[in-house]
């Protein structure tokens, strides 16, 4: 079978035509609270929508599939979901297999993307600014009933209904951030520097994907770091170079904060119809269940800001690529694209998208 897939892959590749569209298959790295379930959620409309209308382009989106982490243990409706680490090659190979055009990786590192890509498939991911990232992240979890601590294992608990506040006595939402937040995500997730976030996929001994287990230069074994997560460990200055290198890989990159026009960069990149996105995204607008009921102080921002440096730096790489993305298809007639892009903006019952950077600004 596994020929059949490389054989399939080549001749996506071998097709591939000078307009730049990419092969019609595409893997998402979604990384946590990065505003990959909004992603997702545009994705799956515009699948369902396309099916639906006769003669409609579906494209990548033909089959959308998800890889399951199982990291998010626990949920509400139920039992524990996702992957046994040791079947993650088995379960690639059966998505590829099953024709999926389109594949989440739910909590995933960036070696489990290089399998897909091994494939036949693009890779895109998302990033968000690190502050803005801890702090939607804590409030996530507060606002989940999740039961959270500090650090020092202070008890933390909501004096409200809509968990406004701490308790008194309690831990604060500082405390609560700096053991939840979890900072440098998208760097652990793109420079494998962290062991725990290596765990949920091991391919040591798979017949096609084997090499891929000793891709981390911090943290070879495919097991738990002991004692968790280390901070220190991923803000090393390697670890940034790391993680830019893979992410200059990725077939579209983009940002939280700029969702839409990375949505419309996917779709352009792939052939997609964006008056379909349009409707999709405009169809998929709901309030974020996540409500923020609080800000993280300044001293915290500031203390925060200064540990994820390398987030910050992947968060810089990916607007200027998104950018850059943008302005190679508006190359081609400025006029023309930045009606569309408004047009897609206005049709998605979005505010008016911002200005695409100055070139010589993304070169600095």
């Amino acid at each position: 079978m596994m020929r059949r897939l490389v054989r399939a892959a080549l001749a996506a590749c071998a097709t591939r035509g000078a307009s730049g569209v990419d092969p019609r298959r595409a893997v998402f790295l979604h990384v946590n609270q990065c505003g990959g379930g909004s992603f997702m959620a545009w994705m799956t409309r515009y699948s369902k929508w396309c099916h639906e209308a006769d003669g409609r382009f579906c494209g990548v989106l033909e089959h959308v599939c998800t890889l399951q982490s199982f990291e998010d243990g626990e949920r509400e409706d139920g039992p524990k979901h996702g992957v046994d680490p040791t079947a993650c090659g088995d379960r690639i190979r059966d998505l590829a297999a099953r024709n999926c055009s389109f594949v989440e990786l739910h909590h995933y590192d960036a070696r489990v993307a290089a399998a897909f890509e091994r494939l036949g498939y693009a890779a895109l991911t998302v990033v968000r600014e690190p502050v803005a990232l801890a702090e939607s992240r804590t409030n996530k979890l507060a606002t989940r009933g999740k039961a959270l601590a500090a650090g020092d294992g202070a008890p933390f608990a909501c004096s409200g209904p809509d968990c406004a506040a701490p308790a008194a006595g309690g831990a604060t939402w500082d405390d609560v951030a700096w053991t939840h937040g979890t900072p440098l995500l998208p760097a652990r997730f793109l420079s494998l520097c962290d062991g725990d976030v290596l765990a949920r996929c091991a391919f040591a001994g798979d017949a096609d994907f084997g090499a891929l287990a000793n891709a981390s230069q911090f943290w070879p074994a495919e097991t738990p770091r002991a004692g968790g997560r280390d901070d220190a460990a991923c803000r090393r200055p390697e670890v940034r170079s790391a993680a830019l290198e893979r992410l200059r890989d990725f077939a579209v990159v983009g940002t939280t904060e700029r969702l839409a026009d990375t949505a419309l960069a996917f779709a352009l990149r792939f052939g997609l119809d964006v008056d379909g996105l349009a409707r999709a995204v405009e169809g998929a607008s709901r309030r974020n269940p996540s409500v923020h009921y609080f800000r993280l102080s300044e001293a915290t921002r500031r203390a925060f800001a200064n540990t994820a440096r390398v987030d910050a730096a992947l968060h810089d790489a990916a607007a200027a690529k998104l950018d850059a993305l943008l302005e190679r298809r508006r190359a081609r007639g400025a006029e023309a694209f930045d009606d569309r892009r408004r047009r897609f903006f206005a049709d998605a019952a979005l505010p008016p998208p911002p200005p695409l950077a100055p070139p010589r600004a993304r070169r600095r």
